[in-house]
């Protein structure tokens, strides 16, 4: 008797045949599910990988352009004559990597809304371009975050009053104090500007006024008074300075330009007119006008520019050097400008290259006490 046959089955012998076939087909398709899984956890934790990985690399971008979130320095305001020595100094433009994958960071890191009040000026700014000082005498420029700008002008009173320059370096600070005004939008013509002024200006009174005095006080005044342009400017711009704005931290004035080209390009007049209203003004800050070209195609005017001022910048600076005004020359910051950027016809519509000057004069108005 065979040893089987003493078995006793619990299932049939054809029970147990089908259940030897069905068994492969079982486990295949439970390899296959435990595939799909194996797949779709890969894919997950690869994102996640990816993910952690690109907040690091932002993180890091953000460190890199405005020091994080908070500032990383306590600055104080600098009374007059302030720091205008910092604006002199050599300046060389670096521009980022080239390579898609820093642009493409970077232009994440100007965009996500994963970071916590990024400093979108300062981001754009890079991508751009920087302004970095040459040689090892001068005193290293600090780039501002709005934060920091914020925090050294506190309970300050700025006023800008001048030529097309001035107003030009006044919508460069609105928009680092306040960046969901920064544009790169150019100043191809007066009105542009105008615009962009109008809106600056109203905006910051707007919020000093909200913030019942904690913002700063920054203002463009006396537009017309102390553009150049008008026949009465030796004594309509101290007068309207001296009666509306007498309580000021700061002045940035400068009419040049205007006084130059309205008066067929007279250097003694412009001189005479600035010699006799710089007395008035002794707390001002010179606005210098950039070393422009003898002649340069303006494609806004689309027609040849002629401006002989090269020679009466020596004369100017001698001026004010007499009268000990502080000058925020930014000829090194522009010297390396070409029209496709910065336009180096004067009239500098690029709105980047006036977040530059802006830059510059918070260190002119601003220093570091300690790191915090």
């Amino acid at each position: 008797e065979r040893i089987y046959d003493q078995i006793p089955l619990s299932r049939s012998p054809m029970q147990l045949a089908r259940r030897s076939t069905l068994r492969p087909l079982h486990q295949r398709r439970t390899n296959r599910k435990l595939m799909r899984y194996g797949l779709v956890s890969f894919l997950v934790g690869t994102a996640f990988i990816v993910y952690v990985r690109q907040a690091l690399q932002l993180k890091r971008l953000k460190a890199e352009v405005d020091g994080g979130s908070e500032p990383s320095f306590e600055f104080t305001f600098v009374g007059f004559p302030h720091h205008a020595e910092v604006t002199s100094a050599d300046c060389d433009w670096k521009v980022p990597s080239d390579s898609e994958k820093a642009e493409r960071h970077l232009r994440l890191l100007s965009t996500s809304k994963r970071i916590r009040d990024p400093d979108l000026v300062q981001t754009r700014v890079l991508r751009e371009g920087i302004c970095e000082q040459a040689g090892g005498h001068h005193r290293q420029v600090h780039i501002f975050s709005s934060k920091e700008a914020l925090s050294c002008l506190r309970g300050r009173t700025v006023y800008f009053t001048g030529d097309s320059y001035v107003q030009n370096l006044f919508v460069g600070l609105g928009e680092v104090l306040l960046p969901d005004l920064a544009s790169n939008e150019e100043f191809y013509n007066g009105t542009q500007r105008f615009e962009a002024t109008e809106l600056v200006n109203t905006t910051l009174r707007e919020v000093n006024e909200r913030s019942k005095g904690s913002f700063p006080r920054i203002q463009l005044i006396c537009r017309q008074e102390c553009r150049g342009s008008e026949t009465d400017f030796v004594t309509a711009c101290p007068e309207c300075l001296r009666q509306q704005y007498p309580d000021r931290d700061a002045l940035i004035f400068g009419s040049a330009i205007h006084l130059f080209l309205n008066s067929n390009h007279s250097a003694s007049f412009t001189l005479e007119s600035l010699d006799s209203v710089l007395p008035e003004i002794p707390d001002a800050s010179y606005n210098f006008p950039p070393k422009i070209p003898h002649m340069e195609l303006v494609p806004s005017h689309r027609q040849p520019l002629m401006i002989d001022f090269l020679p009466f910048h020596s004369q100017l600076m001698q001026l004010l050097t007499d009268h000990h005004v502080p000058v925020l020359d930014w000829s090194a910051l522009t010297s390396k400008c070409t029209m496709a950027n910065c336009s180096v016809d004067g009239h500098h519509k690029t709105r980047y290259v006036n977040r530059w000057k802006a830059q510059l004069l918070l260190n002119t108005l601003c220093k570091a006490e300690h790191a915090l």
